[in-house]
């Protein structure tokens, strides 16, 4: 796929990011090992076969850059390409992109750091642990205890085919599940489709390199079109309920009268929908006798506590879990109460059939009223792939906020609100050392919330929770100032803790098509929204310090850090976040809450999709999912998501 000259210049961008250190103390070769050494170029070169092709190409043009000595000379100053400059020239040239007042410099060098360390701390060899692991003290997965045999039999799929049924729910995570376990049961033919594979207990192995190749949009590199956010999102069947970290909060009354009030969705503040979300609730098992606190989440507790901030106890989806850890990457024992062991289970108990590694083109209309889905399954066993037409008289699209209104829009179907209206609950982090090791990636992900600041204009605000923390993932958000100090950071990582900031956002985002037909999000911040992250991001610098944190830095490319015996530390803090600010590619920023993009509501001049969840001017077409948001709820939305999905397919049912 890369020539030549393209797979120097790879080789030499892995080295000048993760170089070899000829540093004495080093027993595990840990700092003596170069990105190559790994094998990283050859890695991203295949995981660029299966990227989509807009990205394919972005990425080749970049390297063609980074390569000419002219372009160079006229970017940077250095006349040469960057596999012929020396290691000290290499990284100079690198930390001057990350630094750029040019966004687009900034999002290339981004882009490039967040592949080449997740690869570096996170792949390995089958059956191999990677050899950084012993250096910055991960153990491992843990063993997996066999999990019971998969209780649904997708439909196999191994040529051309025509399927009919009465109705077609395409994607099968917190909406999708909801919706075709409701219509099922209320004696509907539903045929469940995700584009994504099935998944049971016993292929959950806690690897993280492994489970999110397999189950997240992007082997979890996906990101918004300027790369500022990473966005973690699921393709499994189940969806985001198997990968997500249990976190169970209700939507708050001033929301639901909100989207009641200002948007006409009726019953949204009353019995109606209050029955649907203790309907779920009561399904996925939701409790807080589950939730103790592993270190992670006790730093936030201290920390809140000692400043006198409210912080509370979270509620979980679980029963019988014993806080492994890797439940992040999938419920290797059952314990997590997602869509596969509830309504997923529901539906097929009710008849419903099973299609995944089924991708849904387009969904095909006439006259004003849906008819049928264009589809594509790919056999896993021969990686073909086949043409699925699919035959009904109604479509629930739950494909989430982003593949939701991407389908919509390959169909040429809805108004102008159609990819309008994107939320993501924008996140930043703030990492703190201490001295007693916190093991990041051990015990329950999410079990305590600080609410203190979640109404600060008005009801919008932020709201601040603990981050479990792979070696991966962790790499990707750390910030790159040069490869030792990128190494010396990752060696701390058993002692760092993670707190993350959560903002109500105001502002909103888009979805749009790339000329292959697949999503692009573009999504920034508005002033409002970049006042209240920055504001929380000094918060949790002080709950970190509060909580006997011996450094605490933020995610800044020119990383805010200070040590805890210097005076003022709070203070220092908070005027380096003030100074760095919050800039697209100069702090990392995610989302894993992505919502709207069909925006519900009574009036069609500002909504997509009607209060009972059906698509203006189409028949028998609903959304159920996290697209339907007018606003973001202002917190984790699983809850909200299944509620909204039960009301949308009651009502489909009531209407016969």
């Amino acid at each position: 796929m890369l020539t030549d000259s393209e797979r120097r210049t790879l080789r030499a961008l892995c080295d000048a990011i993760v170089p070899a250190l000829d540093r004495a103390g080093d027993p595990h070769g840990f700092l003596g090992r170069r990105g190559s050494d790994l094998g990283l170029p050859a890695l991203i070169e295949e995981g660029l076969a299966e990227a989509p092709e807009h990205l394919r190409a972005q990425l080749r043009r970049l390297l063609r850059v980074m390569g000419n000595p002219v372009a160079n000379l006229l970017l940077a100053a250095r006349p040469r390409g960057v596999a012929t400059m020396s290691a000290s020239a290499a990284e100079a040239y690198l930390r001057s992109w990350g630094t750029s007042r040019m966004p687009l410099k900034r999002a290339a060098f981004q882009a490039l750091k967040q592949v080449i360390t997740f690869l570096f701390y996170a792949a390995h060899p089958p059956g191999e642990p990677n050899p950084n692991w012993a250096a910055i003290g991960f153990p491992g997965h843990p063993p997996v205890t066999p999990g019971p045999a998969p209780r649904i039999a997708p439909l196999a799929i191994t040529s051309d085919t025509a399927l009919e049924t009465d109705v077609c729910v395409i994607g099968s995570g917190a909406g999708g599940s909801v919706a075709a376990a409701e219509l099922s049961r209320a004696g509907r033919q539903v045929l469940l489709v995700e584009r994504g594979g099935y998944y049971s207990q016993s292929d959950y192995n806690g690897d993280e390199y492994e489970m999110l190749r397999r189950l997240s949009l992007g082997k979890g590199l996906f990101g918004t079109a300027d790369n500022a956010f990473g966005l973690l999102a699921s393709t499994c069947l189940g969806g985001s309920t198997v990968v997500n970290w249990c976190t169970s909060l209700r939507p708050s009354k001033d929301v639901l009268d909100e989207w009641e009030r200002e948007h006409g969705i009726d019953g949204a503040s009353g019995h109606e929908f209050r029955a649907a979300i203790e309907a779920v609730e009561g399904r996925l098992n939701v409790n807080t006798l589950e939730s103790g606190h592993n270190p992670n989440n006790q730093v936030l507790v201290d920390g809140a506590q000692a400043l006198g901030y409210q912080v509370e106890t979270i509620p979980r989806n679980v029963r019988g879990c014993d806080d492994c850890g890797p439940c992040v990457y999938g419920c290797a024992r059952g314990a997590k109460q997602d869509a596969l062991v509830t309504y997923i289970r529901d539906a097929c108990e009710a008849g419903a059939r099973v299609l995944v590694r089924c991708r849904a083109e387009r969904v095909l209309a006439r006259g004003g009223e849906v008819t049928g889905v264009e589809a594509v399954a790919t056999d896993p066993s021969s990686g073909q792939q086949h043409r699925v037409t699919i035959r009904c008289r109604t479509v629930v699209v739950s494909g989430g906020a982003i593949f939701s209104p991407a389908l919509l829009l390959r169909s040429g179907l809805g108004n102008a609100l159609v990819g309008r209206g994107l939320r993501l609950h924008p996140v930043t982090a703030c990492l703190g050392v201490y001295p007693d090791p916190v093991r990041i990636w051990s015990g329950a992900a999410q079990t305590a919330t600080c609410t203190e600041f979640s109404r600060v204009r008005g009801t919008h605000g932020f709201w601040i929770e603990a981050s479990p923390g792979h070696p991966g993932l962790s790499a990707m958000a750390v910030p790159w100032g040069g490869g030792e100090e990128h190494k010396r950071q990752m060696a701390r990582l058993a002692h760092t803790a993670a707190l993350i900031v959560l903002v109500r956002d105001s502002g909103s985002g888009t979805i749009a098509l790339a000329p292959d037909g697949n999503p692009v999000v573009r999504y920034a911040l508005n002033a409002q929204d970049r006042s209240l992250m920055l504001q929380g991001l000094e918060e949790m610098g002080k709950i970190h310090l509060a909580a006997g944190a011996l450094e605490v830095s933020s995610l800044h490319t020119r990383g805010v850090r200070v040590r805890h015996e210097e005076p003022g530390a709070a203070a220092r803090f908070v005027m380096g976040v003030r100074r760095e600010g919050v800039q697209p590619n100069a702090l990392a920023l995610f989302s894993a809450h992505l919502m709207g993009g069909l925006p519900m509501g009574a009036d069609s001049r500002r909504a997509a999709v009607d209060p009972s969840g059906g698509l203006y001017g189409v028949r028998n077409l609903f959304v159920a999912d996290a697209s339907l948001f007018p606003s973001a709820p202002g917190v984790n939305p699983m809850i909200a998501i299944m509620a909204m999905a039960l009301r949308v397919a009651q009502r489909i049912a009531a209407a016969g």
